[in-house]
């Protein structure tokens, strides 16, 4: 009786560790970017980042450089995240951002949007 239970009770926790460990194809979703917009103007230079919620996932990985991806000066952000927002404080400056959403099985990578942060009067 003891021996059934706990052959019982190791099939049980073998199923649910390999439950654990395979993970759900994420690439038929979408990851839009949400804000700033592509081809935003900022004042502010305190920016929020935000895009869409991807289920599945074990995490987001923000990536701003200046000016822009195809000759990239500096990687101004590249941080691994879960949550779907992020605030940074930017210099006046031309920048892209993308977001790639991944887990163990598969990742989602986002379009490439263009800001600018402009300096405002009280910043000249």
């Amino acid at each position: 009786m003891i021996r059934n239970t706990l052959l019982a009770a190791l099939i049980f926790l073998s199923l649910q560790s390999c439950y654990d460990i395979v993970e759900e194809d994420i690439s038929d979703q979408s990851l839009e970017l949400l804000a700033p917009f592509n081809g935003a103007e900022l004042t502010d230079t305190e920016v929020t980042f935000r895009w869409s919620d991807v289920e599945g996932i074990s995490g987001y990985e923000l990536l701003v450089v200046k000016p822009d991806f195809d000759r990239i000066e500096k990687v101004v952000i590249d941080s691994t995240l879960t949550d779907e927002r992020f605030n940074y404080e930017l210099l006046p400056g031309v920048y892209e951002w993308r977001v790639r959403a991944f887990n163990s099985a598969s990742e989602l990578m986002s379009d490439i949007f263009r800001l600018e942060v402009v300096a405002s009067p009280e910043q000249e």
